[in-house]
């Protein structure tokens, strides 16, 4: 068994600082905000998707282990 393991995220690059509030913030399950933070964030949610150039063709290409 090795002495340490690592687990490599897409944001290894960042700091032992920002990795650790990455981590925390991606287990929370339940984030606190005020009443006209929530309407404005329902708001945002409730508007119709925006076109995605970038998005469009990254879903129209197949998968690398489907080609």
């Amino acid at each position: 068994m090795p002495a340490s393991t690592t687990q490599t995220t897409p944001t290894a690059h960042t700091n032992c600082f920002g990795l650790a509030t990455e981590q925390t913030l991606l287990k929370q399950r339940l984030f606190m905000v005020s009443g006209q933070q929530c309407r404005a964030l329902l708001e945002l949610l409730d508007q119709p998707p925006q076109a995605n150039a970038g998005l469009e063709r990254l879903f129209s290409k197949n998968a690398p282990w489907e080609q």
